[in-house]
């Protein structure tokens, strides 16, 4: 799902966020968050989004110009950034499909995770084409919202470090750079991925199914489980083989027998 944002700016005194955070939830407001406190005489900048470009409007209308204890408010849509309105704060991880950053949008001082994928030819840019369309479709508690997509200057790739836990503690993933809609076939027909999260299938056949995602999660959860990664070995390319041929390590003992079964029936080779 895409967000649709507002920048909320005032300089005639202090506004508490309380008051901010009641008057945007009543228009549909997703977070309200401020770029700076502000003190007595200096105003302040808040930063508002919205599920639907209707309700942001609709804020908008309602809002800007508006009156809250003495404050006078200034609201303005927020532009779709570019690349050079952010500052990089850290380097998350990089990954077949891209590098992942934290970053810092200047005009507002939101913090966002930003994707940044390089593309070489028309497949590349498909395949971010395609990233992006589904991103906008997603509503799910369980997904990352998406704010923007922009150019400057193409299956869910699932692996520990496309998963983001937020601060109420659940885990939504956040990378769909390998996602793709299958309609006249039940697979895809081009290998990418991170290697060591990548099913038999795509070194056998040089082909994704739709196990292949749930593969790649029967990773995650026995990595979660045990803290270590079942096919290790000394090098990459015995890595390969122990998946090829569905050579893992024995979970430990403690773990239930229903547990243990349900990720050997993740893991088996499609």
């Amino acid at each position: 799902m895409t967000l649709f944002g507002l920048n909320v700016s005032w300089t005639n005194g202090r506004l508490p966020f309380s008051q901010l955070h009641q008057l945007f939830k009543q228009y549909g407001a997703t977070e309200v968050g401020l770029k700076n406190e502000s003190s007595v005489n200096e105003g302040g900048q808040a930063f508002v989004t919205f599920g639907t470009q209707e309700e942001a409007l609709t804020a908008l209308q309602k809002t800007n110009g508006s009156d809250i204890g003495g404050v006078t408010l200034t609201v303005e849509v927020l532009e779709n950034p570019e690349y050079s309105d952010f500052e990089i704060v850290e380097k998350l991880f990089g990954g077949a499909m891209g590098k992942t950053f934290l970053v810092r949008h200047k005009q507002t001082g939101q913090l966002y995770v930003m994707k940044r994928v390089d593309y070489h030819d028309e497949n590349d840019k498909k395949m971010v084409d395609d990233e992006i369309a589904q991103m906008k479709q997603l509503s799910s508690r369980y997904t990352v919202q998406l704010m923007w997509s922009f150019v400057d200057r193409t299956d869910i790739d699932i692996k520990p470090e496309n998963i983001f836990i937020m601060e109420d503690g659940s885990a939504r993933l956040g990378d769909f750079g390998l996602s793709k809609q299958l309609m006249d076939k039940n697979y895809y027909a081009r290998a990418e991925g991170t290697k060591f999260y990548l099913a038999p299938e795509v070194y056998l056949d040089g082909k994704m199914y739709f196990e292949s995602d749930i593969y790649a999660l029967g990773i995650v959860i026995y990595e979660l489980i045990s803290g270590t990664y079942p096919f290790s070995a000394g090098n990459e390319q015995e890595i390969i083989e122990n998946i090829i041929k569905g050579k893992r390590a024995e979970l430990p003992n403690w773990v239930p027998d229903e547990m243990k079964k349900l990720i050997s029936n993740m893991l088996n080779i499609v």
